[in-house]
């Protein structure tokens, strides 16, 4: 019986080795996921502003416009 309880504990030793491995593996997956979606996240804050910079300076060539034509006309932009 010694010799059957020695070795279930091993085998729960083991269980729990291998247990700790895939958390292990499975925190590394998530912070690496994680990682990856912080620089989409930073790409696609970097194209927001590249639109925002062209619809900025389309609405202020239409102003221009529109004060040429002799429109009074309240900049929108600031």
């Amino acid at each position: 019986m010694s010799s059957e309880a020695e070795t279930i504990y091993e085998r729960v030793a083991k269980l729990e080795d291998e247990i700790g491995l895939l958390r292990s593996e499975v925190d590394e997956t998530i912070y690496e996921r994680v990682a990856k979606l912080e620089d989409e996240i930073g790409l696609l804050r970097g194209e927001v502003d590249v639109l925002k910079r062209a619809l900025r300076n389309k609405i202020a060539r239409h102003e221009i416009s529109m004060i040429k034509k002799g429109a009074d006309v309240d900049s929108i932009i600031d």
